[in-house]
């Protein structure tokens, strides 16, 4: 676990397990059942390999692979950002 001196509202893990945490985030939490669930958002996140599976979805959708291989840019656009947001929910839960 890391704390980054930075204001943007931010935390995000790694592939390799780090995870790291804006001072901004950490600014804006009111207790410690807050920080334990953005922590726990973040393991999720490496638990479930999302950050390699995200990029592997993110190269499928560029290149026009499997189901992305007819859209154009823009639903391409949309569909990255779909991914995305399934992914964070999943860690919500």
């Amino acid at each position: 676990f890391y704390v980054i001196r930075s204001t943007d509202v931010n935390a995000f893990s790694t592939h390799e397990g780090m995870i790291f945490i804006n001072e901004g985030i950490l600014a804006e939490l009111e207790n410690e059942a807050q920080l334990a669930f953005l922590l726990c958002h973040e393991i999720i996140h490496y638990r479930n390999n999302h950050v390699m599976n995200s990029y592997v979805e993110k190269v499928k959708i560029q290149k026009g692979k499997t189901e992305y291989k007819s859209l154009g840019s823009d639903k391409k656009f949309w569909a990255q950002n779909k991914y995305s947001r399934e992914l964070e929910e999943e860690a919500d839960k």
